[in-house]
């Protein structure tokens, strides 16, 4: 029976766990002289380093602080008529007639911490949190970006004739 050495045993953090996974990596890597078991074992048990709860808890606790603004903003972009409201992943989208507003739908997010900028490849207005960097190149349709990461349509409030 082979014996597995416990390459995490001495971390207590998960920023320790990294250098250690970083380090350990560039040794067991098979390109670098290490076996495929060697290394397929290292990644498994830096991948069990946390409990399955954890592993996503600080995003989960940015999104869950930032839930509140999103229903804010999503309740001020309600209210104003000829656009259409859709929550996708962690983004606010605004599309329709949205010209005549677009001061109206920056300022929904105003306060928040939330940027808002126009995405002209798809003619809508984008809320978001501020701390996306696109990584590839690939520009994906919106039916593929709903499917990935969920999709809410937020319909208008009822508004009385003299709003």
């Amino acid at each position: 029976m082979r014996e597995t050495k416990m390459y995490f045993a001495s971390c207590s953090t998960i920023d320790e766990a990294k250098k250690v996974y970083r380090t350990l990596a560039f040794l067991l890597h098979p390109d670098k002289g290490g076996t495929k078991e060697q290394f397929q074992d290292l990644q498994n048990q830096f991948e069990a380093f946390r409990p399955t709860e954890q592993k996503y808890q600080s995003e989960y606790s940015d999104f869950k602080a930032q839930a509140a603004d999103f229903m804010e903003i999503i309740e001020r972009l309600r209210v104003i008529p000829s656009i259409e409201v859709e929550l996708i992943g962690s983004w606010i989208w605004v599309s329709g007639d949205t010209r005549p507003v677009s001061d109206r739908i920056k300022a929904a997010a105003d306060g928040t911490g939330f940027k808002t900028s126009w995405n002209r490849a798809r003619s809508c207005w984008q809320i978001h949190s501020g701390k996306y960097q696109k990584r590839s190149g690939v520009l994906l349709s919106k039916e593929e970006i709903c499917a990935r990461y969920g999709s809410t349509m937020y319909g208008q409030q009822n508004r009385f004739l003299n709003d």
